[in-house]
């Protein structure tokens, strides 16, 4: 047992490191689902409780009402703790301290410590589950929705929420207001678990994709980011004003690797209208990575026609990629569509002829060869384009292809 726990209390602190979750120094530790045993520590409150088994508090919130069996609980905070246990005859007994002197429950100190005591347990997610039912018998769900922003920690609050929405029925309003809370959270590990877990209960009415997008922005974590951009893409058909929106998002993510993940997924599961392709291209663009930038080129061009507006932006986001691997493949799946006006295909040709390497160039080149129409001012460009092959062998290839 006390090697489980050890290894239980490494794996969260681990965990807890990675994510960020701590606040103010608080560690949290829990050992298993069936008996609850948890510490809490907050060394700038000069705050420890430890609870064992489980426990729940009373109707008004000033008293502890169970403790399981062998449960136990102890609190430390300043020169005030106490210890409660169940006896073994269902009752709770107690000891309560104020420095060196000893109080009664029921005197008006121990009252009072204890009545404090509770408040920051709670606060810690201790009987998170009572406390909720003993709002919503107050206030209703706008009490639960409210209570949010009380909680201690990231971990807490995302503990809150969860509790609310899995025991709860809320209102597109109130999922709404609930959302928004949610930018309270710091952890972006916790803040992305909430989007996730609950995508589907927040994303029920179409008015609220616009306020999940907001929370989705305030993630810092590339990682997490893109995670719940495309846990959304697939759950969901978003409407065009929605697409924008997450193209604005994608373009803050400076992972290439994150953000070509995540237009992939869009280009694989929404619908791109002509307005979005020059989005979409904006946020291409900011990709570094060659690789990434012609692989997602490459799905676009698979995926829509190029709107002729968008034509001279598509042809400077491939000239700015500097592979001449990777540019000459996505030419390729240009000069594949093969309906362009006589200036589209002598840009394409110019374009071309900027490939470094003989060998790629000329195999672009002898692509647009098997595309161009009979035209004098295209096969000029061709000729051009040509003459810039060093290579003799790759030169006579070329000029074959256009005979």
């Amino acid at each position: 047992m006390k090697k489980n726990l050890l290894i239980s209390a490494l794996i969260f602190i681990f965990l807890s490191a990675c994510h960020s979750q701590s606040v103010n120094n608080t560690t949290i530790s829990n050992e298993s689902h069936s008996s609850q045993r948890m510490t809490i520590t907050d060394s700038q409150d000069h705050l420890k409780i430890e609870v064992e088994g489980d426990i729940s508090f009373n109707e008004t919130e000033t008293a502890i009402q169970h403790i399981s069996e062998n449960g136990i609980v102890r609190y430390k905070k300043d020169n005030k703790k106490f210890t409660a246990k169940n006896d073994g005859s269902g009752n709770i007994s107690y000891e309560i301290y104020a420095g060196t002197k000893q109080f009664g429950p029921d005197s008006e100190i121990g009252k009072s410590i204890l009545q404090d005591a509770i408040s920051t347990m709670i606060l810690h997610g201790i009987d998170i589950k009572g406390h909720a039912f003993r709002i919503y018998k107050k206030g209703g769900v706008s009490a639960l929705v409210q209570e949010t922003n009380q909680f201690k920690s990231d971990y807490q609050k995302s503990s809150w929420i969860s509790v609310v929405l899995k025991q709860y029925t809320l209102s597109t309003a109130e999922k709404n207001n609930l959302l928004l809370l949610t930018t309270n959270i710091e952890s972006d590990y916790e803040k992305a678990g909430v989007l996730g877990k609950f995508g589907d209960q927040f994303l029920s009415d179409a008015s609220s994709v616009s306020t999940y997008l907001l929370v989705v922005k305030s993630i810092g974590s590339d990682y997490e980011k893109a995670g719940v951009i495309k846990s959304l893409l697939q759950k969901k058909s978003i409407s065009e004003n929605h697409i924008a929106e997450c193209l604005s998002i994608i373009s803050s993510i400076g992972s290439d690797y994150e953000k070509a993940g995540v237009l992939e997924q869009i280009l694989s599961t929404q619908n791109i209208s002509e307005n979005d392709f020059d989005a979409t291209l904006k946020v291409v663009q900011t990709i570094g990575s060659d690789y990434e930038k012609a692989g997602i080129l490459e799905k676009l061009l698979q995926a829509q026609n190029i709107p002729s507006e968008n034509f001279n932006k598509l042809l400077s986001v491939v000239n700015s990629i500097g592979s001449d691997y990777e540019k000459k493949n996505v030419l390729e799946e240009i000069i594949e569509k093969a309906s362009y006006t006589k200036e589209q295909w002598i840009a394409i040709i110019q374009i071309s002829s900027k490939i470094s390497s003989d060998y790629e160039k000329a195999d672009a080149l002898r692509s647009i060869a098997e595309k161009i129409p009979a035209d004098a001012a295209i096969k000029n460009s061709f000729l051009e384009a040509a003459k810039t092959i060093s290579s003799d062998h790759e030169y006579r290839s070329v000029m074959q292809s256009i005979e």
